[in-house]
């Protein structure tokens, strides 16, 4: 579904559609290729009208994905910072309860108390953390996945570089991962030169042996993707 084009309503009677079919052909091929719905798209403002339907494909079996990639808190030039923070945080917690998996997922990052502070003062910046702390902990605690895609990430200026993105952070406080490429047809690359990049941008991150765990379980969410990685590779940054 894409929140900017397509109705809660209609959402909604899409997945009674789907959850109808499955329980109609259950244990049949049909109902097990019907596997999850996903929430994409601009207006993340939008996000808790769908807070409805993603309980409901719950109960229905379905995995529930949505998207976050609002979120521009390494841009200091950014007059915006500050608030784009505090929606970007609360958008996530208003559905947080009802998600299997997060898209991109960077109002979960880095919180810059420096950043925010020159916007806000602490009383906000409080509450701000609070709510911060908060879809954290929830996602650690149900596993939710977190899909990275830091070249798209750079590439839509979410981020300023790689070594501002959070998957480092991430994976040290063993949040569920999943690292990817998103829109291939706008950023090319592979999901290896991924990895690559990811790793040199902090080679004093997570150990090897932890970033192929990752790339492995990637793989598994990406059809066809064939994942070869060499620590002698990763070290040199030959790919």
């Amino acid at each position: 579904f894409n929140r900017g084009k397509t109705n809660p309503v209609l959402a909604l009677d899409i997945v009674n559609v789907l959850s109808d079919i499955k329980k109609r052909h259950e244990g049949t091929n049909l109902s097990g290729r019907i596997k999850g719905i996903d929430l994409s798209g601009s207006g993340e403002a939008l996000t808790s009208q769908y807070k409805q339907v993603l309980k409901l494909a719950g109960e229905a079996g379905l995995m529930r994905t949505v998207h976050f990639d609002e979120f521009r808190i390494y841009m200091r030039d950014d007059p915006k910072t500050a608030a784009g923070v505090a929606a970007g945080i609360e958008h996530v917690r208003s559905v947080i309860d009802e998600l299997d998996r997060i898209g991109h997922g960077l109002p979960l990052g880095y919180l810059r108390e420096d950043l925010l502070l020159d916007r806000i003062g602490k009383s906000e910046l409080d509450k701000i953390k609070i709510a911060w702390e908060e879809i954290r902990s929830k996602a650690l605690a149900r596993g939710i996945v977190i899909e990275c895609c830091p070249s798209t990430n750079l590439k839509s200026h979410r981020i300023s570089d790689y070594r501002g993105h959070p998957f480092h952070e991430w994976a040290r406080n063993d949040f569920n991962l999943a690292l990817g490429i998103d829109g291939a047809w706008h950023w090319p690359a592979t999901l290896s030169e991924e990895i690559v990049r990811i790793h040199l941008s902090n080679p004093d991150g997570i150990l090897i042996n932890k970033m192929k765990e990752i790339a492995c379980g990637s793989s598994s969410l990406t059809p066809g993707a064939l994942i070869r990685i060499e620590s002698s590779n990763i070290r040199t940054g030959k790919h």
